[in-house]
């Protein structure tokens, strides 16, 4: 699966960072990437109607015939206000929201909380949405795991001195399941970038998963990879074997 990564500054306008979107994938063959993943709030506004507010983004999702990870809005569904990751297909239609299970800070006094775990199928793979908060708790990404994703997305809005702490997380959840993890951040003051991604080298020899880690600088960037997916389901599936979830009921 080929993944394209974009670290983008804060506090621009919408129009602003749809045309930056825009303009750092235009160097990339329209049918050669899979999915494209953006961070973690980077429109601060409430979102009233995705779809009619950000045609652009769906539109893009249709000219580079990918999924698009659309990072994650404040948007008010029936009323209630969320903070939401919508899924765009590459018919530039909405496949689902992923809801932000735990609201960090001064969030949780706004927004509502999202009660589920939410499974893309992708038709060749299958993925989850962990946003920025929620990869703390090691639950989350487990469960989607275990749900069957074959890789997880981590759309988070990171400060500079939450960046040590937030990659061992990251590097965390992907060794515990096996998983590879693609996590864009926010950049430009006071938020960190480096956004990072996680993928593996197998020893089968010795059943030792390594994880392959790549950090981006602080700046605007964009970071376009590769990832085995069947070489990582082989191992996953082959460490899962020795879970014993009959004794983690109390969970």
């Amino acid at each position: 699966m080929k993944v394209a990564l974009i670290q983008s500054l804060s506090g621009k306008t919408k129009l602003e960072s749809l045309d930056y979107f825009s303009t750092v994938l235009k160097g990339y063959e329209v049918d050669k990437l899979d999915v494209i993943c953006l961070p973690e709030l980077w429109y601060n506004r409430v979102v009233k109607d995705f779809e009619e507010e950000f045609p652009d983004l769906l539109q893009l999702a249709k000219e580079k015939n990918s999924i698009v990870i659309s990072g994650a809005f404040f948007e008010r569904i029936e009323g209630d206000l969320f903070i939401s990751c919508p899924v765009i297909s590459k018919k530039g239609k909405i496949l689902g929201r992923q809801l932000k299970i735990h609201p960090f800070g001064s969030q949780a006094k706004k927004v509502n909380s999202g009660k589920t775990v939410e499974i893309f199928n992708f038709g060749k793979f299958k993925s989850g949405v962990v946003i920025c908060y929620d990869l703390v708790f090691p639950e989350v990404s487990r469960v989607l795991a275990l749900k069957g994703a074959d890789i997880l997305f981590f759309p988070s809005k990171i400060i500079t001195e939450g960046i040590k702490p937030w990659h061992t997380y990251i590097q965390a959840r992907a060794l515990e399941n096996r998983i590879p993890v693609v996590a864009p951040n926010i950049c430009g003051k006071p938020y960190g970038g480096q956004s990072i991604l996680v993928d593996f080298n197998y020893i089968k020899k010795h059943d030792i998963a390594l994880a392959k880690v790549k950090k981006l600088a602080p700046n605007p960037h964009k970071y376009v990879t590769t990832i085995d997916l069947e070489t990582c389901q082989q191992i996953r599936k082959h460490r899962f074997r020795d879970l014993k979830l009959d004794l983690y009921h109390s969970l």
